[in-house]
């Protein structure tokens, strides 16, 4: 592997890590989110799918940019806002305002996630092996750290928005000083084609299989800390289960 191609595989390594740390930052505190709000499960759950609902706008229009313009510029300021994002969720003072402030967040996350992984094929498809099962278990190894980060932080009693700020500032550095390994693509030639059209079975049941892989994720993401609380853990230990499940998530993706 020449060194150019090298740099670039390890650019791409680091935002899949950095996309996982963010979220892990934000999953970890979830259990206190909910409590300083005083929110009932049922409407917080609503406010969870704020988050989703953001990434499913800006996903497909991610995709677009991507095929009409240069991709690295796009990749470099969906990462910038997705780490600019995360301390809204600290500052949300009631669920109108978190549902808000997660919104504009899976925005910038769905953004950056579809620009990296469009990286991700790119350098994939100039190595001899593949490596995607590679970045995508260095995004469930940087959930595994932001995690037990996550535990550190709820033990010292530093405040969830000095945390959010702190490491929303780190990683947004970390992607800036990176950037210049980001692979160059330019845009793809744009073909008319038909606004849209039905896809075909065997993607439609891949379809259905990846949003099940989500849909159990999510799940464990957003709810993991919760119930172990009502089950009698303190923060640290709730904030550790995530840590546990992306562990295993890293076993299983780089093995």
């Amino acid at each position: 592997m020449n060194g150019s191609l090298r740099s670039r595989k390890h650019g791409v390594t680091l935002l899949f890590l950095i996309h996982g740390l963010i979220e892990a930052t934000w999953v970890s505190r979830i259990p206190q989110v909910k409590d300083f709000l005083h929110a009932q499960t049922g409407p917080f759950g609503l406010a969870l799918l704020g988050s989703a609902a953001g990434a499913m706008l800006s996903m497909p229009f991610t995709g677009w940019l991507l095929a009409r313009y240069e991709g690295r510029r796009i990749l470099i300021v969906a990462s910038i806002l997705w780490c600019a994002a995360l301390p809204l969720l600290g500052l949300a003072r009631s669920l109108p305002e978190l549902t808000a402030a997660l919104f504009v967040y899976g925005m910038a996350g769905g953004a950056m996630d579809i620009a990296m992984n469009a990286f991700g094929s790119v350098v994939d498809r100039e190595l001899p092996r593949p490596v995607m099962s590679f970045f995508h278990g260095m995004f469930s190894a940087g959930g595994m750290i932001g995690a037990i980060v996550g535990v550190l932080v709820l033990r010292s009693g530093l405040p969830l928005e000095a945390h959010f700020i702190a490491m929303a500032m780190l990683l947004a550095a970390a992607v800036l000083l990176s950037a210049r390994f980001f692979p160059f693509t330019p845009p793809e030639p744009v073909v008319d084609r038909p606004g849209f059209r039905l896809p075909p079975p065997a993607l439609l049941a891949l379809g259905l299989l990846a949003f099940s892989i989500l849909f159990g994720e999510r799940a464990m993401a957003d709810w993991t800390g919760i119930y172990l609380i009502q089950r009698g853990a303190t923060g640290p230990y709730a904030a550790a289960g995530f840590a546990a499940f992306s562990a295993a998530m890293t076993v299983g993706r780089f093995t």
